[in-house]
């Protein structure tokens, strides 16, 4: 997907309006709100992944560009994966999936920074090849959260 579009996408995923081009007044005025991810504020952080459809995931983006994604509601449902920031800033988060229908496949979500906060616009796509398949909220946790079921902390009891 080139930079335009994906941005285009993004904007639409955070106000549900699909701008019209890259000169639309609303889409101009949205890109204005935004920032890029820096490596430096995501290395090590975790990430809430809030999707229209799928439901939400937890991730943990180390260092190192690998990642380890967990289902929400069942953490014991784990994926690897991997992450990395795009020249404009974009952050990419790649997660394989399928199932016995798909075979396998490769999910990406795009998400851009907002210049305040913590909730921030995403939207997937996957190597089916059927463009935007869900709109997300990410909202960065940052790097000390404590999540036992994924290995990071104590359990209180």
């Amino acid at each position: 997907m080139n930079t335009s579009l994906r941005m285009r996408e993004l904007c639409h995923s955070e106000t549900g309006r699909q701008p019209d081009g890259d000169a639309d007044p609303h889409y101009i005025a949205w890109l204005e709100r935004k920032r890029p991810f820096r490596a430096e504020e995501i290395a090590g952080s975790w990430l809430l992944k809030l999707g229209e459809h799928c439901g939400g995931y937890i991730a943990h983006l180390a260092p190192d560009g690998t990642l380890t994604e967990c289902d929400v509601f069942a953490p014991q449902k784990t994926w690897p994966g991997s992450w990395k920031i795009l020249d404009e800033g974009v952050l990419e988060v790649y997660v394989p999936s399928g199932n016995e229908q798909t075979g396998p496949i490769l999910c990406t979500l795009s998400a851009v920074a907002s210049q305040e906060g913590a909730l921030h616009a995403g939207a997937e796509t996957t190597t089916e090849g059927t463009g935007i398949i869900e709109l997300f909220k990410v909202i960065h946790l940052g790097k000390s959260v404590s999540l036992p079921a994924m290995g990071n902390g104590q359990k209180k009891s």
